[in-house]
């Protein structure tokens, strides 16, 4: 009876050190599984943060061409506004040459008609 006992208590921890044996194979293929599962994550992560720094960098190029933009309006506008003023000049030089032309007219007109 000792010798059944001892073959039962024997079959009876080969059994739970089988069953360890699968419990144990089936955590190292969630390990696995998991650690791919990680690996997919991280490879995700650093694409994201590759696209979130592509976006930064964009975003700043833009800003940067936006200002620029921004300055060379600016720089159209003084121009403008000193163009506007010198034509203002111009007309008012203009104006003044053409009541000088009237008056050396009349005054030539006059030179004329006294010396006939």
């Amino acid at each position: 009876n000792t010798v059944q006992s001892v073959q039962t208590d024997t079959n009876s921890a080969i059994q739970s050190m089988n069953t360890c044996r699968e419990i144990a194979e089936k955590g190292a293929s969630l390990a696995d599984e998991a650690l791919h599962a990680i690996t997919e994550i991280d490879d995700k992560v650093n694409e994201t943060v590759d696209m979130a720094n592509q976006i930064a960098r964009a975003a700043v190029e833009q800003t940067t061409t936006s200002n620029e933009i921004t300055r060379n309006i600016d720089d159209i506008s003084q121009l403008t506004q000193k163009s506007q003023e010198r034509v203002e000049e111009i007309v008012q030089s203009v104006e003044k040459l053409t009541e000088q032309t009237e008056t050396l007219s009349k005054v030539i007109r006059a030179f004329k008609t006294s010396t006939v």
